[in-house]
């Protein structure tokens, strides 16, 4: 029976540029998956639709296979980089003190006591270093932090406007999570401000994209940071 269209899984982008690579590749996912009485792939790594059709391309289905093919794989990588997006916007941890022995505080590393005499071995954090942990991990909490420190004013150069707390702004990185690499200081509050929505957010946004856009240029070519 014919394989999901999904089947296999799209090939790494650096041997689909190349040809030699590219039909290895197919044939060791053939020799991996492939039962006897089923239809080989074509060199583009795409099974026939049906068992009466050609296990191979043909010339003239050539460039439609291998378009098909493309454009499985392009979705993947596509669907890997808001992966990696996403990934790169989460507060990777662990807290400051996650290695601290019972009865201190994982955040900040002090003592927490019961009483006069005994450690409280039942609590992780103090109440105060809790709240600054759901800060970097809830964007809620943040928001409502953020809000409370600046007023709901807009740190926008020339803006200023003050905002309700359930108004049309936004809690903005300053310098953007995409650079973070695990740095936990990007989580920070002090990384984040008010700013309008509109047009004060989306600017700031165009901007972040532009740094990023230069960023990765810089990467491709053998750059670090720019």
């Amino acid at each position: 029976m014919p394989r999901d269209a999904s089947f296999p899984p799209p090939m790494p982008l650096a041997k689909w540029q190349d040809e030699e690579a590219h039909n290895a590749w197919v044939l060791e996912l053939w020799s991996k998956w492939g039962r006897e009485g089923e239809p080989r792939p074509c060199d583009c790594g795409v099974f026939p639709e049906s068992e009466t059709r050609l296990s191979s391309c043909t010339e003239e289905d050539r460039f439609r296979c291998h378009a098909s093919a493309k454009g499985r794989l392009e979705k993947f990588w596509k669907a890997e980089r808001e992966k990696e997006i996403r990934a790169k916007r989460t507060w990777p941890g662990p807290e400051p003190h996650a290695d601290a022995p019972p009865g201190h505080c994982v955040w900040c590393g002090l003592v927490m006591m019961r009483d006069a005499f005994r450690l409280d071995l039942r609590r992780k954090r103090h109440p105060e270093c809790f709240e600054q942990l759901l800060i970097r991990i809830r964007p809620d909490s943040m928001r409502r932090f953020v809000w409370r420190r600046d007023g709901g004013r807009c740190a926008r150069p020339g803006c200023g406007k003050v905002h309700e707390l359930f108004g049309h702004w936004d809690a903005d990185h300053v310098r953007p999570l995409y650079f973070a690499e695990g740095d936990l200081s990007f989580w920070a509050p002090e990384n984040v401000v008010v700013l309008c929505r509109d047009p004060c957010h989306k600017l700031k946004s165009r901007e972040d994209i532009a740094l990023i856009a230069a960023h990765r240029a810089a990467s491709k070519a053998g750059e670090t940071k720019p």
